[in-house]
């Protein structure tokens, strides 16, 4: 436990949620950079190599570890950080990446009572998200999104 606070008192201390949530918002928002990181990632011979490799981006892949956290991830919930998952652009590309973040927000009972009391379009957005995860050819993707509904119901 000692440990578990050493960690994430300098994660607050130097902003990372907020860097995170600048970092969604701006491949989100600059969708040239976006493609473009995908396209070299998803051409990448790691790829090639592991089909099953998931593929995360930066921030999401920094959003994922910090989830495992109780307090960050009710902070990013309460900072409107679903906002920002949500507006992550459906390619197949990060399907995984965004999986992987619901499930952390959906393994902390706490946090997902928070998410499930936001208002109704998020709520909303948040399902057809999940069934779009649902329904991508990342086998992957598929496998985490049903444990994640599973957690929830």
């Amino acid at each position: 436990m000692g440990e578990y606070q050493e960690v994430l008192k300098p994660i607050f201390e130097e902003g990372a949620l907020d860097m995170v949530l600048f970092m969604i918002n701006y491949f989100r928002a600059d969708k040239f950079v976006l493609h473009e990181v995908l396209r070299m990632v998803y051409l990448s011979s790691v790829r090639r190599s592991f089909p099953g490799f998931l593929i995360c981006l930066p921030p999401l892949f920094k959003l994922c570890s910090f989830l495992a956290h109780k307090k960050f991830a009710t902070e990013f919930v309460d900072r409107g950080g679903m906002k920002y998952l949500l507006s992550v652009p459906r390619e197949p590309y990060v399907t995984g990446s965004v999986a992987l973040c619901f499930l952390g927000l959906a393994s902390i009972s706490s946090v997902m009572e928070k998410v499930c009391l936001l208002p109704d379009p998020t709520t909303r957005k948040l399902v057809e998200y999940c069934i779009w995860l649902m329904s991508s050819s990342h086998e992957t993707a598929r496998k985490v999104t049903s444990t994640r509904l599973a957690l929830i119901y």
